[in-house]
């Protein structure tokens, strides 16, 4: 009777650490990727909702002003030209590439680039921007980790992750 109840346990615990240690794998990948800035950005017009593209290098033109990414009232990205009440003089694009996180933004696509987008928890998205003189795009990665919520459950901005990049390297 012992022996059958030291094969059972044997096997338990063999089943146990077969189901427990994979859990343990690894780091995530994101947070090894040298340059990332995690900030939670508010849903609306102020100051808190907003990074300018590139950030710290931003695309500044002097005098003219900054491209920027918000998160609007509608909790969409958006690509806005701060120009102080100057249009026109840079271009900004953002892209939706689905459930990636940083580290697995890769590529540039070839489509989907707009102006306005939803922003999506676990998703990744690529944005550029360029200034009047600048002939090449600045990219940078954003991964959006979870939405803010207040204490009602209504969503009032998003916790996001970015880093400057260059697709050709």
């Amino acid at each position: 009777m012992k022996t059958i109840q030291k094969r059972w346990l044997s096997l338990f615990l063999l089943a146990a650490v077969t189901f427990l240690f994979p859990a343990c794998e690894g780091n995530n990948p994101d947070e090894d990727l040298v340059g990332v800035v995690t900030l939670k950005m508010k849903s609306g017009s102020n100051e808190g909702n907003r990074f300018d593209i590139g950030g710290a290098t931003s695309i500044h033109v002097p005098c003219n002003g900054t491209l920027r990414l918000i998160i609007n009232n509608a909790n969409n990205f958006k690509i806005i030209w701060d120009g102080n009440g100057i249009e026109g003089y840079a271009s900004g694009d953002i892209v939706d590439m689905g459930k990636k996180t940083l580290s697995k933004i890769n590529a540039l696509p070839s489509a989907g680039w707009t102006q306005e987008t939803a922003v999506l928890p676990k998703h990744g998205y690529i944005v550029r921007g360029k200034g009047p003189d600048d002939s090449d795009y600045t990219y940078i990665k954003v991964y959006v980790k979870d939405f803010i919520t207040n204490t009602y459950g209504g969503i009032i901005g998003a916790e996001v992750q970015y880093c400057e990049w260059n697709p050709e390297q």
